[in-house]
């Protein structure tokens, strides 16, 4: 008897899948750590060392990437507009 399991599906052929658009992303390029949020866990500096102690703003890297993302609190947010524009 034949063992049953999950069913497989066949990959569809070239001319079924549409070409993709190629879009440039669109996200600012940079980030901040927002010290009042922060927990100061850690997790972000094991995955962009030292991003807390980085002068502001933030370069958005690979390694920056994966620390927004790893953040428990969402403590490092992106950095749009004008940074000042708040200070009036």
């Amino acid at each position: 008897m034949p063992e049953s399991g999950p069913p497989t599906l066949a990959p569809l052929p070239a001319a079924a899948v549409p070409e993709r658009l190629e879009m440039p992303l669109r996200r600012p390029a940079a980030m901040r750590v927002d010290l009042d949020s922060c927990i100061g866990c850690g997790d972000c500096d094991d995955l962009a060392a030292g991003v807390r102690e980085r002068p502001q703003p933030i370069a958005v890297t690979p390694a920056s990437l994966e620390a927004m993302a790893a953040c428990p609190v969402r403590a490092i947010v992106w950095l749009e507009g004008d940074r000042h524009e708040h200070d009036a």
